[in-house]
């Protein structure tokens, strides 16, 4: 999802360039071009601004901490389970990221 972000925010930035730049969007399927001259600023601007927007939210996202509890194998957020002890049945939880590397008789 992060690169979704970055990459999308950067042709959001890369299309309000080329709109204040050519002042037109071009339709690459029938070769048709339209003319944006009027509103070139305004597009370009919210074009680059949106896609800093998407750019900055790629480079910020949180990763999400997930547990799993040894016993019973269920998964749970971190923000859900503060005092890392299963809801279900109260043993410690474990980082899920390399579980299955640890108890490899838990694999199916």
């Amino acid at each position: 999802m992060r690169f979704f972000s970055l990459s999308f925010g950067v042709i959001l930035c890369l299309l309000g360039l080329d709109i204040i730049i050519t002042a037109r969007i071009a339709n690459f399927v029938s070769d048709y071009t339209f003319d944006v001259s009027n509103i070139k600023w305004p597009l370009g601007i919210l074009c680059i601004i949106v896609g800093g927007i998407w750019i900055w939210l790629g480079i910020k996202r949180r990763r999400v901490t997930y547990y799993i509890c040894p016993k019973c194998e269920s998964s749970f957020y971190a923000s859900d389970v503060p005092d890392k002890l299963c809801p279900n049945c109260h043993e410690p939880l474990e980082n899920i990221k390399g579980f299955y590397r640890r108890h490899p008789e838990r694999q199916k």
